[in-house]
């Protein structure tokens, strides 16, 4: 392989702001960092953020498309500051949400605290009514351009801090940095009727072929459709960074194993190989929650439900994982997944 270009750095002043360039490798991602300080260890500079939250957009995940990458006019933090180009390791980091919101959309508030408290990049709503309301006050809110795609079917949308390029009925194509693209899908399928309601109520048969038959039948056109729309995207066939969010209103098979049946105290649980995670690992996905924390047993990860309205719970509810995020492409690793609003001491919630 060809030794890197020599790496310099090029400052130059413009009025009160400055404009960097230096040699890029195509593929790598490069941080500018900052210091008012010069005896503070270079490693432990921050990503340079002039302005904080809400301000300028910080300086990072600066993806190299070719042999030189420029930034013009960021501004200082200060009279006296010193500037670091870093390349990243790891290259990228990406945080993905799925949320159905419940129709919550006047919500602003709260809505905003959520998603600047998680530090989300790109949100999958479920039930979310007034997506262009919710844009707007993030907007207001961090001061920060914020893209929506709306999709059939009245209330999934996909809203990014990163630009959207163009998508089709059931996903988008979000550019991260020139040269880096991702496809994100984003799906709410058909709520009843649920299995594990049914299972409890006796209207059900209690074996498996019964259970995955049901599931199909309320749910498998629309995952159908769904993996139509993955493949026609030809992000999968280019090993292109792809990731689905949802509200499946269905279990994955990936929880309802023999070893979570032994060890649960509901009467009606057993092994179900519920089809639509089924056909999502089929196509070559990973459930991100499971490839992070993969014990069904001692961390069942229960999405459904806090009560309606919360925190109400009959005393027959039936709690499952029904909401998740799948990822697909390569270089991509789940470093973390997370509960939002998780109350440690009751894990219905």
């Amino acid at each position: 392989a060809s030794a890197p270009p020599a790496f310099r750095v090029t400052i130059s002043e413009d009025g009160d702001t400055f404009n960097f360039s230096w040699p890029g490798q195509t593929g790598k991602v490069y941080d500018l960092l900052s210091s008012p300080d010069l005896t503070a260890v270079p490693e432990t500079w921050p990503v340079h953020d002039p302005d904080g939250p809400g301000g300028h957009e910080p300086y990072g995940n600066i993806f190299s498309a070719g042999a030189t990458n420029t930034l013009v006019g960021v501004p200082s933090s200060g009279p006296d500051h010193f500037f670091l180009v870093a390349r990243q390791e790891p290259p990228f980091s990406l945080k993905v949400m799925s949320w159905n919101i419940w129709h919550a959309d006047s919500n602003y508030t709260k809505i905003n605290e959520v998603i600047q408290t998680t530090g989300a990049d790109i949100i999958g709503f479920q039930e979310l009514s007034n997506p262009s309301g919710v844009v707007n006050a993030l907007e207001t809110a961090t001061g920060l351009d914020w893209h929506l795609h709306s999709q059939s079917g009245g209330d999934s949308q996909i809203i990014s801090r990163f630009p959207i390029l163009g998508g089709n009925s059931r996903g988008a194509e979000i550019q991260l940095a020139p040269g880096r693209t991702i496809w994100l899908f984003n799906v709410h399928l058909a709520p009843y009727p649920y299995q594990p309601y049914d299972l409890r109520d006796g209207t059900l048969a209690r074996n498996e072929a019964a259970v995955v038959a049901s599931a199909e039948s309320a749910r498998g056109g629309q995952m159908d459709a769904l993996v139509d729309a993955i493949h026609a995207s030809g992000a999968l066939a280019s090993d292109v960074p792809v990731f689905v969010t949802g509200d499946f209103n269905e279990p994955s098979h990936l929880d309802w194993t023999h070893a979570a049946a032994d060890a649960t105290a509901r009467p009606y649980d057993l092994k179900v190989a519920y089809p639509a995670s089924t056909k999502l690992i089929t196509q070559g996905l990973s459930d991100a929650f499971r490839a992070v924390r993969s014990d069904e047993v001692t961390d069942p990860g229960y999405t459904w439900t806090p009560g309606y309205p919360p925190p109400s719970l009959g005393a027959d509810e039936v709690h499952d994982r029904i909401d998740f995020v799948y990822f697909a492409g390569s270089g991509v690793t789940p470093t973390g997944a997370t509960h939002v609003g998780l109350d440690a001491s009751h894990p219905s919630t």
